[in-house]
């Protein structure tokens, strides 16, 4: 039987634990450090947690920049470990062609055998088990199980692993990877059996399991994302376990951390690799900003892959859409905005949109798939050259006119007669022509039009913020409406 502990052996499912160090930021040192005796971690969804720092756990060797996407799985670069691609199956996959599994590298897989249910605790053996692990084993594909348990104390744990036990009984000679224990909360689904189980009781049905498993000659392990490994878990007490450690999804943390392209400065970029490919990428706000890029890129010092430009400061958080504190600094309250983001998307499960199910449900049910006819149309746009809207050269006269309305100014040659207002829809005839008397040097050029319609847009904006504010200070939020 293989045994992990004793071969240097990295796998991207069966992962030797797995305490990377980050550079998590320390209290200043005037106050008294909260995090005495933990480490920061990556908590396998992009971001970070402290965690405690056991004696008996060794920190790991594994480096961040080892790893990379190769366009359909996370690779291993480095040339401390050897590395193998596998994967995980149960029932949810249905019918599965191994051969073409294996066409694809996969040298391993852990297959589910059973689980208990998050209700009731009924004991179910997966309906693709047997299916699985004859397929697997009849391409060469080596394999390992897995348990999904819902146990709630110890008798229930080693009730699981006998119940397994039996389903496995012959297929034992040909298991040669670790049987693991798999416990994880279930979300969604309203109250469960598991809801107020504790950590040290979610580690008392581990060791539970994975007891009576050992004694049966098994290699055992604990599976769990790592989040919730290190939350849940007292892990101090399973060092005598092989731990897999998941990360879900299919990219590394260094790419969700694309930390160069993140700030406030106006003009930011990156370089990163995929796949072997170095791929260039910017992120621009401000059209100051934006004139320089349009003035880098045309002098062909460099190609960028992907370029982001965003009118307002900061990006889409710093426009005049969002609620504003007249009394503090606007730049500090879009950058707090900013880091609050972050941190709220590095706690995120599931942080790439392709990976959503509510999205993966819409290209089903409505598009098709990425980059069809109906997607293109819908959620594509293109872009034309208007270079002859900025007047150059020749000067056009604009008038304007006023909607007697709202207040909306449009700007143009002639006000067309079906034309309706953009803000109050109002038909044309409610709008007066503005006879101006004073001219500036922006009269009637694209320039004047633009900064009229942003005007418009703002203090619709401020307008709308306004009348809601006073709605809830109203009601008693003076939060709210601060």
């Amino acid at each position: 039987m293989l045994s992990f502990k004793h071969k240097r052996l990295l796998c991207a499912l069966l992962a030797a634990l797995l305490l990377p160090l980050f550079g998590c930021k320390s209290e200043p040192e005037s106050q008294p450090d909260p995090h005495i005796g933990e480490v920061c971690v990556a908590n396998g969804m992009g971001g970070t947690m402290w965690v405690p720092l056991y004696d008996t756990l060794p920190v790991s060797t594994l480096r961040a920049e080892d790893f990379y996407s190769d366009g359909q799985f996370v690779a291993y670069s480095g040339d401390e470990y050897i590395a193998k691609r596998g994967i995980d199956v149960s029932e949810h996959q249905h019918e599965i062609d191994w051969e073409a599994v294996r066409a694809q590298g996969v040298e391993f897989a852990i297959i589910r055998a059973g689980y208990r249910g998050y209700s009731a605790g009924q004991l179910y053996e997966d309906e693709f088990f047997r299916t699985n692990i004859e397929g697997a084993l009849s391409k060469g594909i080596e394999v390992g199980i897995y348990f999904y348990s819902q146990a709630i104390n110890t008798d229930e744990a080693a009730e699981e692993a006998l119940f397994l036990l039996d389903i496995i009984a012959d297929y034992g000679n040909y298991i040669t990877l670790p049987i693991f224990y798999d416990w994880e909360h279930v979300s969604n689904v309203g109250q469960t059996r598991c809801d107020d189980m504790t950590g040290a009781e979610i580690t008392d049905c581990c060791i539970a399991f994975c007891d009576v498993i050992a004694q049966a000659g098994y290699e055992t392990g604990v599976y769990f994302y790592r989040a919730l490994g290190y939350r849940d878990y007292e892990l101090n007490r399973l060092s005598h376990l092989i731990f897999w450690a998941a990360a879900p999804g299919t990219t590394p943390d260094s790419l969700l951390e694309l930390k160069p392209v993140r700030g406030y400065e106006g003009l930011r970029e990156a370089s990163l690799d995929i796949g072997g490919t170095t791929v260039n990428v910017a992120v621009v706000h401000g059209t100051e900003n934006a004139r320089k890029m349009i003035e880098l890129v045309k002098s062909d010092k460099k190609t960028y892959h992907f370029i982001e430009v965003m009118t307002c400061p900061g990006g889409c958080i710093g426009g005049g859409g969002h609620p504003r504190d007249l009394e503090a600094d606007a730049d500090d309250t879009r950058k707090a905005r900013i880091e609050s983001l972050y941190r709220r998307d590095a706690g995120m499960k599931k942080r790439l949109s392709h990976e959503n199910a509510e999205i993966q449900q819409l290209y089903k049910e409505f598009y098709g798939e990425p980059l069809s006819e109906l997607a293109e149309n819908m959620l594509h746009t293109e872009y034309s050259d208007r270079s002859e809207d900025l007047t150059k050269g020749v000067k056009k006269t604009m008038a304007k006119w006023k909607c007697k309305v709202c207040g909306y100014i449009y700007e143009g040659e002639e006000l067309p007669a079906d034309f309706t207002c953009a803000v109050c829809k109002q038909s044309a005839d409610k709008f007066e022509k503005i006879e101006e008397t004073a001219k500036n040097k922006f009269a009637g050029t694209k320039t004047e039009k633009t900064l009229w319609e942003a005007f418009a847009g703002e203090s619709q904006a401020r307008n709308k913020y306004t009348y809601f504010a006073s709605v809830a200070q109203k009601a008693g939020f003076e939060q709210l409406a601060a």
